[in-house]
């Protein structure tokens, strides 16, 4: 029996991309066991997977790096596919000496070079997903994330939707960071349509952090929305994602949590772009950006901007949004 161990501890969106590698290596040796070691946020995305032998989580409580270390070390195994390529994991792989190891391609060269000089070379073609599946020698391969949903998650779910058969739009105003957030008011005006317009119900997502952000942005609407702010783990929120039309959400984990489990998304860009590795993989999804000689103006979109206004944000208005909306989803 084989083992292989794959290490990625964050963040969300990178966390729900791993699906296709998982999917992949257990497609393709469905007999070896496959180890996940991640953070505690994100290990629900796929405890109880069938694709997986066994998650385990870095945390305080078990005794952080040293305490997953100890852990690791009292079990062998033939591969450890480094998928963060951090500090922590390459640790990790130090700590687990004589084990082969395959890490991550970051591509880190290749970026630096783009934001300085927007020359995209060909490593920038590569989306986050195929530099997973090069992990398990599938690059190019058109493998998308998956999750396994369980019943009690879509059960989770009705608890907050209800029984209603009216087309849900989700949507998602909160961000990682603050320089990748579309203007609330612009949410609220696109939610606010698609309700006098008789399109449907709208709930609105966010982590507990978010709760006041998302219950703002309902004070804002004509009618009653849905708030789910913290209320659900990872794999119920992906539950309630799967029974909406489609998720207006900015680049953010979301995104990805909404494509894996099998809803398109409305996203709108800002600092980031394609060139980066994180854009929406689903051919039913649709970015909102603007082409401007700033963007993007850092790796993840965390650099506060220089500009007077986040123009690369700002030039995206309502109106435009609620167009791509009306032409796919109503």
């Amino acid at each position: 029996m084989q083992r292989i161990l794959i290490l990625r501890f964050s963040s969300l969106g990178d966390v729900v991309l791993l699906g296709a590698l998982v999917d992949e290596l257990r497609t393709r040796w469905p007999k070896h066991e496959i180890w996940l070691a991640t953070k505690p946020d994100y290990a629900p995305l796929f405890e109880d997977d069938t694709r997986l032998n066994r998650v385990l989580r870095l945390s305080h409580e078990s005794g952080g790096l040293r305490g997953l270390a100890r852990e690791l070390q009292s079990v062998e195994f033939d591969l450890v596919l480094d998928a963060h390529g951090s500090l922590r994991s390459r640790l990790l792989c130090l700590a687990l000496a004589g084990t082969p190891v395959k890490r991550i391609a970051k591509d880190t060269a290749a970026r630096l070079l783009f934001l300085r000089t927007r020359v995209a070379t060909p490593p920038l073609t590569r989306h986050q997903v195929d530099r997973y599946l090069a992990l398990a020698g599938a690059e190019g391969k058109s493998v998308r994330p998956t999750l396994q949903l369980r019943e009690k998650d879509h059960a989770s779910a009705t608890a907050i939707l209800g029984g209603s058969e009216l087309p849900f739009l989700a949507v998602a105003p909160g961000s990682r960071h603050a320089t990748k957030q579309w203007p609330l008011e612009r949410f609220s005006e696109v939610a606010a349509h698609w309700q006098r317009e008789g399109h449907g119900e709208v709930v609105i997502l966010g982590s507990e952090q978010e709760r006041e952000l998302c219950q703002e942005m309902a004070s804002l609407l004509p009618r009653e929305a849905r708030v789910c702010a913290g209320e659900l783990d990872l794999r119920a929120l992906a539950a309630l994602l799967s029974r909406c039309r489609v998720l207006l959400c900015n680049d953010s984990g979301l995104m990805h949590l909404s494509e894996a489990a099998g809803t398109p998304v409305l996203a709108v860009f800002g600092p980031t772009s394609r060139e980066l590795g994180y854009f929406p993989l689903d051919p039913r999804s649709r970015v909102v950006e603007n082409e401007l000689p700033c963007r993007p103006c850092s790796r993840n979109g965390a650099r506060p901007c220089h500009m007077e206004q986040e123009y690369c944000l700002l030039l995206s208005d309502s109106d435009r949004v609620i167009r791509i909306l009306e032409e796919n989803w109503t």
